[in-house]
């Protein structure tokens, strides 16, 4: 835990560095990779305030980021509840209202594009970030499709393969984490420093996780239900996989073992009226449940 506590105050060292100066889009990676890696819950405060410091300058910006900038931004802050116009998209399309052909090439940009592309709101059409979607992911199967050789495999490949089978929004956390540091571990001038406190954080966070699943197992076990209710299934590491989908982070160890047991009779429940009972008896069972 020493180490870990060293690390965890040397980054938000530099996050506060960062508020400070640093350019823009050193901040929104630094920001993505804590998420990714599952750390940035020890670090709201400070990214809060970059978000803050970034939104206030929109109005300012001069409109000349690349593709894998914008995208970045406009996914990073519509994520955490800022509002920014799909109209900064628009820098990159043409005349005819397309996205350039100049940017086919652009795989970096075109993967942030394709994440940026499913966080429309209900208040604007929807049309902008369709065709930004239909653009990235035709030029991202394109990517996979021309590989040849070494390239094949490399950190890349795997980003925009894993992206175009699950988008990040639809990813549960700490599944994601576990496999971005992977892929993170690959990446030219990873930050070693943030790459130790993630390898560390996981370990830390997954020891609670197990320490959760060991007092519900002793739980489920007192309570009886798997031999009194046969018919049942024994679903309890599932069900508290659900809780941990949901918060994660070791400080909520009561909420997973407390919304598991909730889950557990659920599905008791659902089961009863799936597998079990007859119609004459579900009635009786509802009513009086009612």
């Amino acid at each position: 835990m020493k180490r870990f506590n060293e690390l965890k105050k040397e980054m938000k060292k530099n996050l506060m560095v960062m508020v400070e100066g640093s350019q823009e889009l050193q901040k929104l990676e630094l920001i993505d990779n804590l998420e990714r890696l599952g750390v940035s819950y020890h670090f709201k405060d400070e990214i809060m305030q970059i978000f803050r410091s970034v939104h206030d300058q929109i109005s300012t910006a001069t409109g000349d980021n690349s593709l894998y900038h914008s995208s970045l931004k406009f996914r990073l802050l519509r994520q955490h509840g800022f509002h920014l116009s799909e109209d900064i998209l628009n820098d990159f399309k043409d005349e005819h209202g397309n996205f350039k052909q100049s940017l086919c090439k652009d795989t970096k940009g075109l993967l942030q594009l394709y994440e940026a592309s499913f966080l429309s709101t209900k208040s604007e059409t929807p049309t902008l970030l369709e065709s930004a979607n239909t653009f990235a992911m035709s030029h991202l199967k394109n990517y996979l499709h021309n590989l040849k050789g070494d390239h094949q495999e490399n950190w890349m490949v795997e980003l925009v393969r894993h992206a175009l089978e699950l988008p990040l929004h639809c990813m549960m956390l700490r599944v994601e984490t576990r496999w971005y540091i992977d892929i993170y571990e690959k990446i030219p001038n990873a930050n070693p420093l943030l790459l130790e406190l993630a390898k560390l954080d996981f370990n830390i966070v997954q020891a609670t996780h197990q320490q959760d699943l060991r007092i519900l197992s002793r739980w489920w076990k007192n309570t009886g239900l798997a031999e009194k209710l046969p018919f049942s299934r024994d679903i309890l590491v599932e069900n508290m996989f659900w809780a941990v989908g949901a918060l994660f982070e070791p400080q909520h160890s009561y909420f997973r073992r407390l919304i598991t047991k909730v889950i557990v009779f659920i599905s008791i429940i659902d089961d009863i009226y799936d597998v079990y009972g007859t119609l004459d008896e579900l009635e009786l069972f509802t009513l009086a449940i009612q």
